[in-house]
């Protein structure tokens, strides 16, 4: 079962992106549990769906609704190929509502841009692209720094769906 269970998981992982590569926001916190102002609550996840790391250096993050901010990435951060980057804040800094984020290079190029997006929840879903780096956004439980699987609510839903079909395999196989 262990041996199931690592596979699918290595699967998972190695997923291939359809969309185009390159660096994308891939997923966002504009309303958290709790504290909106308690500082890294409010998140923007960035992923490299690309073969090859890129450097992010100098790259800036900026909310667009109420009064705009802008988070500037630090020299020598870089995103490996197929990874995330999660930026965060000391307070809050993203609206709850009609919020949109822009992504822009270090020459002020923009990279990407969300849809425009509210959140009305205080709670842990958040605003994901599914599958990772693709247009499709989805409203679901935070996989922050992890890749989006909006079928499986919780990482115990998906352990429950593999021993359930590890079982069923099982019996199968004694008939």
């Amino acid at each position: 079962m262990l041996l199931l269970l690592s596979s699918f998981s290595f699967t998972l992982r190695t997923r291939k992106v359809t969309g185009s590569p390159g660096v994308v926001i891939n997923e966002f916190e504009l309303n958290p549990p709790g504290d909106d102002y308690a500082p890294g609550a409010e998140f923007v996840e960035l992923y490299n769906s690309g073969s090859a790391p890129v450097d992010i250096s100098g790259w800036k993050v900026s909310s667009t609704h109420g009064i705009p901010v802008t988070i500037t990435i630090s020299p020598g951060i870089g995103i490996p190929a197929e990874g995330f980057y999660i930026v965060v804040h000391t307070t809050q800094w993203l609206d709850n509502e009609n919020e949109q984020i822009i992504l822009r290079n270090a020459v002020g190029i923009e990279v990407d841009r969300t849809p425009v997006k509210s959140d009305p929840f205080n709670d842990v879903r958040t605003w994901q692209r599914y599958p990772d780096g693709t247009s499709a956004w989805y409203f679901d439980t935070s996989t922050r720094a992890t890749i989006n699987v909006p079928e499986f609510s919780a990482p115990m839903s998906m352990m429950v769906v593999v021993l359930l079909s590890t079982i069923l395999l099982l019996r199968k196989r004694r008939k």
